[in-house]
This record gives structure tokens, C-alpha cells and sequence, in this order.
């Protein structure tokens, strides 16, 4: 098999990792639960719970709004390793 053939699908896991790396420390640095931070994206708590279990990936207008809540940049949460102030 060629390995160029899986590069993508080895990024594509990294970011998904990466993504739920962040997802979870934010939350946990701001002590909300998932119904709590779900409420705040406007989506349900079994859905943040997905994400989270990685599972299934948020839809841009979710990425948006976790950006702005957040303010981080999309491409950061995906691809960076951010560090929360806890509060």
C-alpha cells in the first residue's frame, strides 16, 4: 500500500484527537458539566458527550460558536494544543 494513500487519514485522526484534547480541558477549566456547556453551543448534551467520546465532529456553525465562546481560533482547537487558565 503507498503511503501517501494514508497521510490524510493520519491527520484527519490527529486533528480529531487534538479537538477532543481541547474540548475536554476547556471545559474542565471552567467546572462546567457537558449539559452545562452544551446549553452554551446551543446543541444537546449527548451530542457534546459524542464529540467528547469522539464519537462524531461538530458541524462549522458549532466550531464557530465554540471559537467565540472560547476565543480561540477554529484552527487552533483543532489543530494546536491549547493550554486553559483554570478560573
Amino acid at each position: 500500500m503507498n503511503k501517501k494513500s494514508t497521510e490524510p487519514k493520519d491527520e484527519l485522526n490527529i486533528i480529531r484527537s487534538r479537538f477532543v484534547d481541547n474540548l475536554k480541558n476547556y471545559r474542565k477549566s471552567r467546572r462546567y458539566t457537558q449539559a452545562m456547556l452544551a446549553d452554551k453551543l446551543g446543541i444537546k448534551r449527548a451530542t457534546l458527550a459524542s464529540y467528547e467520546e469522539n464519537r462524531s465532529f461538530p458541524n462549522p456553525l458549532v466550531l464557530c460558536r465554540l471559537s467565540r465562546l472560547t476565543k480561540a481560533r477554529v484552527e487552533s482547537f483543532l489543530k494546536g494544543h491549547i493550554v486553559w487558565r483554570e478560573i
